[in-house]
């Protein structure tokens, strides 16, 4: 992996996390990172400085990675990646950035790791994860 993909890599895990800025500049422009073998690694697209559209990702033997869809620098629709088994790993839902919708994951076998339903930023279903644990409640569940 060479300085420039490490670096293209940090850039957009970056701007998945929110709707920075990428680069200063107004042209559309795509990026595209390649495997040692000639191989696509990904496709990213941009709008003035900004993650737009869809982006594609690739596993080192062609598989699908992951599928993401941006409007100006945000999240928007259906995002998905996938195991490098071929599974499907996540399957996320997003409105103007944020999570919006049903929400899965499953782990590299195929078992269902998270079901839940996001509305108006709350949270329904069953989230793989447990709850927190306020210790001035004697240990019961916080609300």
């Amino acid at each position: 992996m060479t300085l420039a993909t490490v670096t293209l890599a940090v850039l957009a895990t970056a701007a998945f996390a929110s709707n920075a800025r990428v680069y200063a500049g107004h042209t559309p422009m795509v990026r595209r990172a390649y495997y040692a073998d000639g191989a696509p690694r990904y496709r990213r697209t941009y709008l003035d400085g900004y993650e737009d559209g869809t982006h594609l990702g690739w596993w080192s033997d062609g598989t699908p990675h992951f599928v993401y869809h941006y409007v100006h620098g945000r999240l928007e629709g259906e995002a998905r990646e996938w195991f490098a088994n071929g599974r499907l790993y996540r399957d996320f839902h997003y409105r103007h950035g944020q999570e919006e919708g049903r929400e899965q994951m499953w782990y590299a076998d195929g078992t269902l790791r998270a079901n839940y339903v996001m509305r108006s930023g709350r949270r329904y279903g069953l989230p793989g994860t447990k709850g927190c644990v306020d210790t001035t409640t004697n240990g019961r569940a916080a609300e």
